[in-house]
């Protein structure tokens, strides 16, 4: 799943689904432009002090969800893209 998100504004996505229908366990995450991001529920917010930031040149980097429903996402310096998807069998 690819989102298109705007300058400097605080996004919330819902952790997508694996091919079982359950949340998944592991996402592949990667960006267009410098990302902050934090895994959370919703009502939680990232700020640049609070995330984990991604560079558009890093690849995907997989994360374990845990017990989280959402990822927050804040760009850096510009409007970008967000690519994330489920991974199973790692």
């Amino acid at each position: 799943v690819e989102y298109a998100v705007a300058d400097r504004i605080m996004h919330a996505l819902a952790i997508p689904n694996a091919a079982d229908g359950n949340k998944a366990r592991k996402v592949a995450v990667s960006v267009t432009t410098a990302t902050y991001i934090l895994f959370g529920a919703v009502g939680d917010s990232v700020t640049a002090t609070t995330g984990l930031i991604l560079n558009a040149g890093d690849g995907p980097v997989i994360f374990h969800t845990g017990s989280h429903t959402n990822i927050h996402h804040l760009q850096v310096t510009a409007a970008g893209r967000i690519s994330m998807m489920a991974v199973e069998g790692l």
